[in-house]
């Protein structure tokens, strides 16, 4: 996706800066085959930010199984894609679970979030901004002609590995 522009304010914490990042715009993605379509969700969308995202709104997270119908939905798109799916919890929030293509379940995905932000937007279903809930933490999206992304950066661990 190239370089992004960012700003790092420092917390409390000294691990963990608050970030700001201009995400750029976000574009149409690949077609989506009819038997993604098929597949039931409320409102599908394919996305474009650097890298392919599928957003499928369903009704309930917990129906679903990401490690499952990730690959399997994945797997219908000629070179991959991440596959997002989301429910809406109210105004201007939404809860999401990730398959991404070479990596598999994730904790969370920035760019995840905020091409779903931009369909969510798009869908009528949030305003111009957006609390995004994922299993690895919160972030926010300010939606626009450009996005904005905000939220947390932890420092986790640092790896060295003998080459």
């Amino acid at each position: 996706a190239g370089l992004r522009e960012l700003d790092a304010t420092p917390t409390e914490d000294p691990l963990t800066l608050l970030v700001r990042v201009d995400m750029g715009e976000v574009s149409d993605g690949p077609a989506i085959p009819p038997q993604v379509v098929e597949w039931g969700a409320r409102h599908v969308a394919s996305l474009g930010i650097g890298n392919p995202h599928l957003v499928l709104h369903v009704d309930d997270l917990a129906t679903l199984d990401p490690a499952v119908d990730g690959p399997a939905i994945e797997s219908m798109f000629p070179g991959g894609m991440n596959v997002h799916f989301m429910v809406a919890d109210g105004t201007d929030t939404i809860r999401l679970s990730h398959w991404e293509r070479g990596a598999g379940v994730t904790e969370a995905c920035g760019t995840g979030a905020t091409a779903v932000a931009r369909a969510t937007h798009d869908w009528g279903l949030t305003g111009p901004r957006v609390t995004v809930h994922m299993p690895g933490g919160d972030v926010t999206v300010d939606v626009g002609p450009t996005m904005t992304l905000h939220g947390p950066a932890t420092f986790i661990a640092r790896i060295e590995v003998d080459a």
